[in-house]
């Protein structure tokens, strides 16, 4: 038994051994991490950031139709329109952020999918999502992995291709 145990150990294949060593922290994984937090949040501050844009188109509007002095009413209008601006080009780049990463995510099967949805956009802790998809600490630990290594082989593949 020992013997044979020994044998597995030593007779795994290189590829597996590289890919064990690679979830631990790697620089890959770590700016995996930080791309699919800014990722989730995105979510979050588009939603924000198209209220914003809604509550100034509003006052906008509304300001138009005040009864204050022409120039004081330029002046408003200049600033609320620039304010509105920017919060649209900082929603664009956000879009397109969150587009890139949909189009990888979008690639791995249900539960990768579901796992990364319920980890960065919900925000939902390790045993919430044990709980929500059935799975042990370490069924959900695994699935983690094989997410970020599943992830950085699309990316490693799309870079190779441009």
């Amino acid at each position: 038994m020992i013997q044979s145990l020994h044998e597995g150990v030593h007779n795994t294949p290189i590829h597996l051994k590289v890919v064990h060593i690679k979830k631990k922290g790697t620089p890959e994984v770590a700016e995996l991490k930080v791309a699919l937090r800014k990722w989730g949040e995105t979510a979050q501050v588009l939603e924000v950031l198209r209220n914003e844009i809604k509550r100034m188109e509003k006052s906008i509007d509304e300001l138009k139709g005040n009864d204050i002095s022409q120039l004081h009413k330029e002046v408003l209008l200049q600033e609320m329109q620039e304010r509105a601006d920017s919060l649209e080009k900082e929603a664009e780049k956000r879009m397109h952020l969150a587009l890139e990463i949909d189009s990888i995510v979008s690639g791995l099967d249900a539960d990768e999918e579901t796992f990364l949805r319920l980890r960065f956009q919900e925000k939902i802790s390790i045993t919430g999502i044990q709980s929500r998809m059935y799975l042990s600490r370490a069924s959900v630990f695994r699935l983690q992995n094989k997410c970020f290594k599943h992830i950085l082989e699309i990316a490693e593949a799309e870079g190779r291709e441009e």
